[in-house]
């Protein structure tokens, strides 16, 4: 498998089956393959399953959310970092390291959070 660097892309391949057909391997971003550092506030049903799909594909998970039970109850059952507070705070979002992260991520009930 091929990488671009330039696009962070891998480059389709062509396999030939049976000398009969190629098949092409989609593009598949490069982030997938790689453990990313990402920041999620809002731990209510959106962003505890995206935690747990992103956990599963072994990336470190940092949770931001006001509600400390609903914190508590995602770090029960995944592998994740939580942070208590409101997301639009430097200091919290400090405390969540989001000047590390490589995404950050918000899917509170918010809007004005999700869009600050």
């Amino acid at each position: 498998m091929q990488t671009d660097a330039a696009n962070g892309f891998i480059i389709p391949i062509k396999i030939r089956r049976a000398a009969f057909t190629d098949v092409h391997v989609p593009l598949l971003p490069l982030f997938i393959l790689l453990s990313m550092k990402i920041v999620i506030a809002g731990a209510g049903d959106v962003g505890y399953h995206l935690a747990k799909f992103l956990t599963d594909e072994a990336h470190d998970i940092t949770l931001i959310d006001f509600d400390q039970a609903t914190l508590d109850e995602a770090g029960k059952h995944l592998d994740v970092m939580t942070v208590q507070g409101d997301a639009t705070e430097f200091k919290i979002l400090r405390q969540a390291r989001v000047d590390q992260a490589d995404l950050y991520i918000t899917v509170t009930n918010s809007e004005e959070i999700n869009l600050t």
